[in-house]
């Protein structure tokens, strides 16, 4: 099993929804977010109860790498203001249904607060039409 925590961006300042959400987003955290995306081999859960929704429990010792050095997984958090207000509020995540207090827009200040960095990896490669390597 191979996990990496995401890179969380903000929207960089951006009202409207860009068409390219990759290369118009730019302002990323310098901090790694505390949950992650993992990828494994479908005999390694025990039990379909094993699964969850950022991880995987029960891994047997030697079979888990963290790979925050080799891998990058960017998490577009917000956004734009337009996207975060229209569609995410609405529709809530994984962890909340529907328009909740995590949506609110003190939580849309709080991510964008956060993201101070300024990342251009992913949109150099798209704008280059680069292979991701």
């Amino acid at each position: 099993m191979i996990y990496t925590n995401w890179t969380n961006f903000g929207s960089s300042g951006l009202t409207a929804q860009p068409q390219s959400v990759r290369s118009s987003l730019q302002r990323s955290s310098l901090v790694l977010d505390r949950f992650a995306k993992i990828v494994f081999r479908t005999w390694l859960p025990q039990q379909m109860e094993d699964i969850e929704v950022h991880g995987i429990r029960n891994v047997p010792p030697g079979r888990a790498k963290i790979a925050n050095h080799e891998l990058q997984m960017n998490h577009y958090v917000t956004q734009s203001r337009d996207f975060w207000f229209n569609i995410k509020m609405k529709r809530g995540d994984v962890f909340y249904q529907g328009q909740d207090l995590n949506r609110l827009a003190a939580r849309f200040d709080q991510i964008n607060a956060a993201c101070k960095d300024t990342c251009t990896r992913l949109r150099d490669l798209v704008t280059q039409q680069r292979p991701l390597s």
